[in-house]
């Protein structure tokens, strides 16, 4: 027994110092056996992703995902097709670059799990919280399709990065830290995925507001007499006028305007090549007119069984994919975008009850998978009542800023079961911290 108990704390201990590689390395393990065990979809559509990539190989450009060639494009956003073209120029574009591809995915998602021991601490929990569920996702890989099967899309890298900017921007609010690296970091998370975009605005704007109002504060509290009778040398006038400090203004400066250099040379080449401004993506108007066309279903996977895909994607339909051609991406897309606006105008009572449906699926049920899915809503109720028990703090304020703005974009749009993956690690955090405070275990 004594012997048992010492092998037990000596492995805690190890465990403790070396969490991030034990987990990264576990999850790792893990989903690689899942992919050598597991047969390759041969035959299956390729992504625009992947088509992408291949472009990158096959013609040294970022477009062509569709049908057939249409030359440049920015359908998708530039950095993850520039990953993978990494890979499939080493490995090929078949056979050893597909499990390239897959294991490249499974890297990310367990490298995610490894990180929570840091984000658990971010938010004033115990390490061991951390601990828990980056094992509990490490080891628990419910979301296989998304982590290792196939992992046609970008959503493993997105998590990865998710988790970054939380844990980087946590630390940058109570320590401080480089306001031009900060803006590089959320301008390159931008080009992976736009979806970040409101995210950085709402942060920027919340910090914006929070130190005006603390000034504020600290203001009446200057012009308020003391206890001795005597008064705080601060100027009413000062109090009444109180700004954000000039160099916090200054480093949300700096900090903007590296995001924007960062981003500056996609939407240079964007302007060039297909003759007007693009941020980051233009797919907006195919999918939003995809989404909310007559007969549309909230869930993805139900058009795609209709066959809305089939009949309106340019990747699936000839006729659709002359006409980008003819049009152009760009207008292609912006007249997608006019006739769905044209449509949501006509009747937005239709397009009100459709986006209840989507903000619901989102969250709670966002596939017909019921194994999936229940797991899915089992972490995220004992994840809401988790993160609800965090200590209140800047960093837990991060954690909602980013639930309110990081899904917005998918409330107008389909919903596919992929799409809210990048924000499961909060749940997971949640969920662990509620159950070891179930077990006795405290949190500080």
């Amino acid at each position: 027994m004594t012997r048992s108990m010492t092998w037990v704390k000596t492995w805690m201990k190890v465990l403790d110092r070396h969490a991030f590689w034990v987990i990264w390395i576990a999850g790792t393990a893990l989903r690689l056996a899942q992919i050598l065990a597991s047969r390759p979809h041969l035959g299956r559509d390729l992504s625009e992703l992947e088509l992408t990539a291949r472009s990158v190989i096959l013609h040294g450009t970022l477009g062509n995902p569709y049908l057939r060639e249409t030359g440049p494009g920015a359908h998708v956003a530039p950095v993850a097709p520039l990953l993978l073209a990494a890979l499939y120029a080493i490995f090929g574009m078949e056979g050893a670059g597909q499990i390239a591809q897959r294991f490249a995915g499974a890297l990310a998602a367990s490298a995610q799990y490894a990180l929570l021991p840091a984000a658990a601490e971010a938010l004033g929990l115990r390490r061991t919280v951390g601990i828990a569920a980056g094992l509990l996702g490490a080891l628990i890989p419910y979301k296989g399709y998304i982590e290792t099967v196939d992992t046609p899309w970008e959503q493993p890298y997105v998590a990865l990065v998710c988790v970054l900017l939380f844990v980087h921007t946590a630390r940058y609010w109570k320590s401080g830290g480089s306001a031009v690296m900060r803006g590089v970091y959320w301008g390159l998370a931008i080009l992976l995925s736009p979806t970040f975009l409101p995210v950085f605005l709402v942060v920027l704007v919340y910090e914006l507001a929070h130190e005006y109002v603390s000034q504020k504060r600290k203001g009446r509290e200057g012009a308020a007499p003391s206890g001795t009778g005597t008064r705080r040398l601060v100027a009413p006038e000062r109090v009444r006028f109180a700004r954000v400090p000039q160099k916090r203004k200054e480093a949300l400066l700096v900090t903007m305007l590296c995001s924007v250099l960062v981003l500056l040379p996609w939407i240079a080449r964007n302007w060039v090549q297909l003759g007007g401004l693009v941020p980051v993506r233009t797919n907006f108007g195919l999918e939003f007119s995809l989404s909310n066309r007559e007969g549309a279903r909230p869930l993805m996977e139900d058009n795609v069984s209709r066959g809305e895909f089939t009949q309106f994607h340019p990747a699936h339909n000839e006729a659709e994919w002359r006409k980008l051609r003819e049009q152009g991406e760009l207008a292609y897309n912006h007249e997608l975008r006019r006739a769905a606006l044209l449509e949501v105008m006509r009747d937005p009572l239709r397009f009100l009850q459709v986006t209840g449906e989507r903000v619901w699926r989102f969250w709670l049920w966002p596939s017909h998978r019921t194994g999936t899915m229940l797991a899915t809503l089992l972490f995220t109720i004992l994840g809401v009542a988790g993160v609800r028990k965090v200590p209140a703090s800047d960093a837990r304020t991060l954690l909602g800023l980013i639930l309110l703005a990081y899904p917005l974009v998918y409330y107008v749009i389909q919903v596919d079961r992929r799409y809210r993956y990048p924000l499961e690690w909060i749940f997971l955090v949640g969920a662990a911290a509620l159950v070891m405070e179930k077990l006795g275990r405290r949190v500080s």
